[in-house]
């Protein structure tokens, strides 16, 4: 139920047992260390929040938290949310007889925090490069490491 392996370039020891799992989340940073794959620390940087631990983690995420919820009281952005909501379904037609949800709430949440933190309006033509670019970063931030001679891993 317990083993080793190398999974993204990196030795990793695997559990299939519910208990220990849950043992091991409990337990989180204090009795193993928390780590992503290496491929993870040089896209997002060394003080990525998802990647710090500790008092650096704390103060990093109290400051985005501080940020983002500054201006999340505003009756205008529940407005907002609410009006972006409506729109996306109204764009959907009353003919649709299938909606790409996972692509929807991609788009709804980009526009949320493209209006929450730079101010932009969804159909600005800035918002829907960004939805493009980040969906391009997601394809490449999960993609394997392979170390292959002319990538950029080898």
């Amino acid at each position: 139920k317990v083993f080793k392996s190398h999974i993204f370039g990196s030795p990793t020891i695997v559990s299939c047992d519910y208990e220990f799992n849950t043992f091991i989340l409990q337990n989180e940073g204090k009795l193993f260390p928390v780590d992503y794959p290496k491929v993870m620390h040089k896209i997002l940087g060394k003080y990525a929040l998802i990647l710090v631990t500790g008092e650096l983690h704390k103060k990093l995420r109290s400051t985005v938290i501080s940020f983002v919820s500054a201006s999340k009281s505003e009756s205008n952005f529940l407005h907002f949310v609410e009006m972006l909501a409506i729109s996306r379904i109204n764009s959907w037609g009353s003919n649709c007889k299938q909606v790409a949800f996972y692509r929807e709430a991609k788009k709804f949440s980009i526009n949320v925090m493209l209006k929450h933190l730079l101010n932009m309006n969804p159909n600005d033509p800035l918002a829907s490069k960004i939805l493009d670019n980040f969906e391009k970063y997601i394809k490449g931030f999960i993609s394997l490491p392979l170390n292959f001679p002319g990538t950029i891993y080898s």
